[in-house]
């Protein structure tokens, strides 16, 4: 796994001979294994991560999405920081396609969770999901909120040590909600988030700089 993860970081030429090898399925097969070291995991999250980065054709997206229950029980039982941020980025990746698929397969309870981590990486990882999240509908949006995104979101805001690129992405992913129905608005005002978000471009600008997804 960790040649193959290596070839496939080289570039999208390499990339594509892996995929058309069926380097999608070989990490399908390793997912529903359930049981395997921590070293193989490890590896094989590496793998979902590289391939979430690469634009597919529609049949390869179909794959993908077909990882994602197996990407939620890791998420359930994996503690490990590097698995769990691999997974987390990878899942904010899957939303540009599969963003319905992510809402009602992944246990946003657990992701939640996961923004108060007292890892600076795992926390920016799911900071990333839900402003990804808030990319939806308006009734997937209402999920996030309803789970408790914005709790999350404005404890960022609040927080002293919350590190530049965290500040960040709670700010696209505010700005994300921000776009939606004027009820979503009023809660953001009510909430006092948007009052922070004036003092957070005062004493942090640089945190409020838009965030461009390619």
């Amino acid at each position: 796994m960790w040649t193959l993860n290596n070839i496939m970081a080289d570039g999208a030429e390499a990339a594509e001979e892996l995929l058309r090898a069926g380097f999608i399925e070989v990490l399908a097969h390793l997912l529903e294994l359930g049981s395997m070291p921590m070293s193989i995991i490890t590896n094989v999250c590496w793998g979902v991560l590289n391939v979430s980065k690469y634009r597919l054709d529609l049949p390869r997206l179909l794959q993908l999405k077909e990882l994602l229950p197996s990407i939620n029980r890791l998420l359930l039982s994996v503690q490990e920081e590097e698995v769990v941020t691999d997974l987390l980025v990878a899942m904010s990746n899957f939303c540009e396609h599969h963003l319905a698929d992510v809402v009602e397969t992944v246990n946003l309870e657990k992701v939640m969770c996961y923004a108060k981590s007292t890892s600076d990486q795992i926390t920016l990882a799911a900071i990333r999901v839900i402003g990804s999240l808030c990319l939806g509908d308006e009734a997937q949006v209402d999920r996030v909120i309803a789970n408790g995104g914005l709790e999350h979101l404005q404890r960022v805001l609040l927080s002293p040590e919350a590190n530049l690129a965290t500040l960040r992405e709670a700010c696209w992913a505010l700005s994300n909600i921000a776009v939606g129905p004027i009820r979503h608005i009023q809660l953001l005002i009510d909430r006092g988030i948007a009052k922070q978000l004036i003092g957070l471009l005062q004493s942090h600008p640089d945190a409020c700089v838009s965030i461009y997804r390619a």
